[in-house]
């Protein structure tokens, strides 16, 4: 009778661990499709998020080709103004070569040979100025910028020149 006890506290046993082990394999599986579920909403909305990012980064690269159409545009603008300016400023400079000229062919004697020289020597300068600013119209892109610079101090230096050469032989 022992035995036959002892086989009934096994056979007890064995139950009760079986009885926990479907327990635990049910809390088990119930935790797995809850983990499924949970990684396939992050799956999804992360495949969401990712084409918001995607439709943002459209958005971004058409603002951002849109704004450099623009600045494009403007530089045209800009650059275009420059060479109208430098054009004016050289028919500026050719009106005062004109004066100048003028005086110095009502001048005689020793005047009119000076004032012939400081003519040609003006109109040398011009020439070269007149030279630039034809470089200058021509130029595309971001040369512009660097020749600009030396053409208005061609520019200042040439209508310096002028100044104080029709200032000195009034």
């Amino acid at each position: 009778m022992l035995r036959w006890i002892s086989g009934l506290v096994v056979a007890s046993m064995v139950m009760t661990t079986g009885c926990d082990n479907v327990k635990q394999t049910s809390a088990l599986s119930e935790a797995a499709k809850k983990a499924k579920e949970t990684a396939s909403n992050v799956a999804e909305k992360t495949k969401e998020a990712a084409g918001d990012l995607a439709d943002k980064a459209k958005d971004l690269a058409g603002q951002a080709k849109d704004k450099a159409a623009d600045l494009t545009e403007a530089a045209k603008a800009k650059l275009a103004e420059l060479k109208d300016g430098a054009k004016k400023r050289l028919a500026d400079l050719d009106a005062q070569l004109a004066t100048f000229q003028e005086k110095a062919s009502k001048a005689t004697g020793e005047a009119k040979t000076k004032l012939q020289q400081k003519y040609d020597d003006l109109k040398k300068q011009r020439d070269a100025y007149a030279e630039q600013v034809g470089k200058f119209a021509a130029t595309t892109g971001e040369a512009w910028e660097e020749m600009k610079k030396g053409l208005d101090k061609a520019g200042d230096s040439l209508s310096d020149a002028m100044k104080k050469a029709l200032e000195e032989y009034k």
